[in-house]
């Protein structure tokens, strides 16, 4: 049964021979990049190998083993399956929420686990940049994890086979919960672009709607400015210097109060999820110590 698809391969559920037990089938075709095999794959498979660790909490989807079938030429990842993502479950939170059966899409049920998966990530250099409700699974009885490594690779200065000339990619992250940097082009930066990403859901959890909808990076940027403020010289500073930012007329866009987030206890987090300035951002870590998460238990 397939259950998703996307630029690397398609997604299947099936079941597990040896064991009986329901497993999701990552499968990609073995034709470009080293030996046949997608770069994007041997990095996936990489990263994957990383987090498989007993100190590794339980916050990211398990990569079970990979195969590899030279005379089809196709390379199958087995993960652990999860009941649906959280973009599913946002969907009909709408419906269910009289009836109080979506409790587990609260952010402070949700968020945490999140961030959990992220700070695991991130402790061992890997960036996600793909963060969105899509890539957020969830099993029946609330638990969360963080899945879709296939856009995921290690900080540039922390790769031993890094190039001094060597930059990121700008184009990660899907559009909705892209980071300012990186719509203005940036192509050096940090975990911070996974934390922009996490306020954007985090507000997602309680709105039931993408906190920025834009259908270019421009349109993206304006929404931006117009909620957190335009970048200047003591706000968002390090913004002006990017290659993109020479093409803007950063004119003053008013500054609105966040709406989408119903608890005010929320808002000052939020508003750190969602610094301009990427250093101001706080750590996964940082983040689960945030006094709205302080007297909460997960």
């Amino acid at each position: 049964e397939t259950i998703g698809a996307g630029s690397f391969g398609k997604v299947y559920r099936a079941r597990s021979r040896a064991e009986g037990s329901i497993v999701a089938v990552k499968k990609t075709e073995l034709n470009a990049g080293d030996n046949g095999i997608s770069v994007y794959t041997l990095r996936e498979v990489a990263l994957l190998k990383n987090l498989i660790h007993p100190n590794v909490p339980f916050s990211t989807v398990r990569m079970q083993e990979f195969l590899e079938c030279r005379e089809q030429e196709e390379m199958y990842l087995i993960f652990e399956y999860l009941d649906e993502d959280l973009a599913k479950c946002l969907e009909t939170k709408g419906l269910q929420e009289r009836s109080g059966t979506s409790a587990r899409c609260a952010p402070l049920l949700i968020a945490p686990q999140i961030l959990r998966g992220l700070a695991a990530c991130h402790a061992r250099r890997i960036l996600h940049r793909d963060l969105k409700p899509h890539n957020v699974l969830i099993r029946e009885d609330g638990s969360v994890k963080v899945a879709d490594f296939g856009l995921a690779r290690t900080e540039m200065s922390f790769s031993l086979n890094a190039r001094r000339d060597e930059v990121y990619t700008n184009e990660v992250v899907t559009l909705y919960y892209r980071a300012p940097e990186l719509l203005l082009g940036a192509t050096e930066y940090g975990p911070s672009v996974d934390i922009w990403s996490v306020g954007c859901i985090f507000s997602e959890l309680s709105s039931h709607r993408p906190l920025f909808e834009g259908s270019s990076p421009i349109e993206m940027l304006a929404k931006i400015f117009q909620l957190v403020g335009t970048p200047h010289e003591s706000h968002g500073k390090s913004l002006l210097t990017l290659p993109g930012a020479g093409q803007l007329d950063f004119g003053k866009f008013p500054r609105w109060q966040p709406k989408s987030v119903r608890e005010a206890s929320a808002l000052p987090l939020l508003a750190r999820f969602l610094a301009l300035e990427p250093g101001m951002r706080p750590s996964a870590e940082e983040a689960l110590q945030d006094p709205y998460f302080a007297s909460q238990r997960f």
